[in-house]
């Protein structure tokens, strides 16, 4: 018998022009956090980012599938794979991870997607396959359990492209910011201006 894998990478879209506005901001980075908004009278689960705002909704078929994790009670979280732009449609779209777990072993699991979080931070696309052997792994490991397997960029529509899918340099001084990491956040600015002023210098010399 086929175990269930609890890990799935899953695409979404925004409803709108504010939520994919939501989703191709700072707001909204690769390998954060997201929630899944569930409503018994709606058919579509909605996607929220760390600060609170929609930024993307799941197809009916998919809400199912969240919705049934949910109802084993488990507990089912998202992060943010890619961002993508067709230009034919003029619409946006978002890759998610889809990951859930049993509360009862919510602390390896938490220690685990922080592992998976810094891998898509990165620009990598985890090969997750949360089966019985590896859901036992990360239990035995407390969230420890290697990653070693990887999927490539997903395939794209003619007139598709990638708006991102890694944590940009910039994208990191803002996240430094936020978090109040001064050491970071200072450290990352005079990076910024080091680079600058090599840039300028550069084109002073080629004058």
């Amino acid at each position: 018998m086929r175990q269930e894998n609890f890990a799935k990478y899953i695409l979404a879209n925004p409803k709108n022009k504010k939520q994919a506005a939501q989703l191709t901001s700072s707001n909204s980075l690769c390998g954060d956090l997201f929630k899944l908004k569930i409503n018994s009278k709606s058919k579509v689960v909605k996607i929220k980012n760390k600060f609170d705002y929609d930024v993307a909704e799941l197809s009916e078929e998919k809400s199912k599938l969240i919705k049934l994790w949910t109802n084993k009670d488990l507990d089912v979280i998202a992060l943010l794979s890619c961002v993508f732009y067709c230009e034919p449609q003029s619409k946006h779209s978002a890759e998610f991870l889809i990951i859930a777990y049993p509360k009862q072993q919510a602390q390896a699991y938490e220690n685990f997607v922080s592992r998976v979080s810094e891998k898509l931070t990165r620009g990598s696309r985890p090969d997750i396959c949360l089966d019985e052997f590896e859901c036992k792994e990360i239990v035995k490991s407390n969230g420890a359990f290697k990653i070693t397997k990887f999927l490539k960029a997903p395939e794209l529509e003619k007139g598709t492209v990638i708006l991102k899918n890694k944590q940009s340099f910039m994208e990191k001084i803002i996240e430094a910011g936020r978090q109040r990491k001064p050491g970071c956040y200072i450290a990352s600015i005079f990076f910024f201006l080091f680079v600058i002023i090599l840039i300028v210098l550069f084109i002073f010399n080629l004058r």
